[in-house]
């Protein structure tokens, strides 16, 4: 399989970069929330966990009034105590809206340059694509016309249309020989070396070829 077809599956069968995305969505949308709602924390829970412990940690004292503990007392005395965890709370909130800030930032940009990357394949593939079917219908001409070249009764009328046929083909191989300098500046040196030798090859038997057809035309009686 092609590199670019693996990369396309490996991205659907990871549901990238929707996935990634919808969990970045979801982080961000937590951490806009206040602690106590992103912890799943209720008034019901809160007097579960926290007024109950100090029920018990009071008693009545000789006069008949409630008594808190020390412990208790110092806690109610801090008043400021809550306000310095809920300024706590907001700075970390604010730290990770910043973590998060700056994983988007990169996400996207590895996504840019994924899709670049994806873009680039895709224009290879096509490139290489159309450079083999070019060259297909080249080499299939150059058999046809060497076959057509041995025969010693071919009608005059063929020898005009073989050597009418040149300029096109000439053309064509120049314009194979662009698409290969194009699909050699994106593959690695070991293509680049056999394109290379590929069009060198292709040109001298296009040479030889033209100059059959031309002495072809030059003898015809």
């Amino acid at each position: 399989m092609l590199p670019s077809f693996r990369a396309q599956n490996y991205l659907k069968e990871n549901e990238l970069p929707g996935i990634v995305q919808a969990d970045i969505d979801t982080l961000q949308s937590l951490v806009a929330e206040h602690d106590s709602i992103a912890c799943g924390l209720t008034a019901e829970l809160i007097g579960d966990t926290v007024l109950n412990p100090i029920k018990s940690r009071t008693d009545v004292d000789s006069e008949g009034g409630v008594r808190f503990s020390a412990q208790l007392s110092i806690s109610v005395a801090s008043g400021g105590g809550a306000q310095v965890l809920m300024d706590a709370a907001e700075t970390e909130r604010i730290e990770a809206r910043m973590i998060l800030t700056s994983l988007t930032t990169r996400w996207k940009d590895a996504w840019s340059e994924i899709a670049a990357w994806r873009d680039g394949m895709d224009t290879l593939l096509n490139k290489w694509q159309h450079y083999n079917m070019e060259m297909g219908k080249l080499e299939s001409w150059i058999e046809e016309t060497r076959t057509q070249l041995a025969n010693e009764n071919l009608p005059s009328e063929d020898r005009i249309r073989l050597y009418a046929e040149m300029k096109h083909w000439r053309e064509l191989l120049t314009d194979l020989a662009h698409v290969a300098e194009d699909i050699m500046g994106m593959a690695d040196k070991e293509i680049a070396v056999d394109l290379e030798k590929q069009i060198a090859q292709m040109n001298q038997v296009y040479r030889n070829v033209s100059e059959e057809v031309s002495l072809l035309i030059a003898v015809w009686p």
